[in-house]
Parts: C-alpha cells; structure tokens; sequence
C-alpha cells in the first residue's frame, strides 16, 4: 500500500483550521452586525420619545382651550406614534 507524502496531512490541518478561523469570523460578523441593529433601533425609539416628551410637556402647560389640547394631542399621536424595536427596526405601536 502506497502511503502519501507527509505534507498532505498538514495541507489537510491546514485546510481545516482555515475552515474554522472563516466560520468563526463569520460568526462574529453576523453577531456584531445584529447588535448594531438594535443599538440604532434604540437609539431611534430613545429620540422619539424625548420629542414626544417635549411637546407632551408643552401640552400640559397649554390648559386653557380644552379643544384645543385634543385636538393637537391627537395630531401628536397621529404624526409622532410612540416606537418600539421589532426585529432591529423602529414600528408604531399598535393600540
């Protein structure tokens, strides 16, 4: 029985621990990329919500025409839903 070279069996390791490094490396990528994603998402849903902190705040101070203030509260929730994070991306909240 013929016998292969010695070198064969390190291009083989060699091969593998290669494979490995790649998937490892890929792996990591991915894992990063995701969580970038929900670092953004946050990040969106975080600023939403101090612009719908200021003009809730403006509202209150704004007591006198009743009317008014539904009126606008409405245009508020209409125009500046408040956020939450579904798979990394920023959607309204259903009711």
């Amino acid at each position: 029985m013929i016998r292969p070279p010695r070198y064969v069996a390190v291009v083989i390791a060699t091969a593998l621990l290669s494979l490995v490094i790649a998937v490892a490396v890929a792996w990591q990528v991915a894992r990063q990329s995701n969580e970038e994603e929900m670092s953004d998402c946050a990040r969106s849903v975080a600023v939403r919500e101090d612009n719908r902190a200021m003009w809730t705040y403006l509202l209150s101070d704004a007591s006198a025409d009743l009317d008014r203030v539904a009126r606008v509260r409405a245009e508020l929730e209409r125009r500046l839903p408040e956020l939450e994070c579904v798979d990394g991306n920023p959607v309204p909240v259903e009711p």
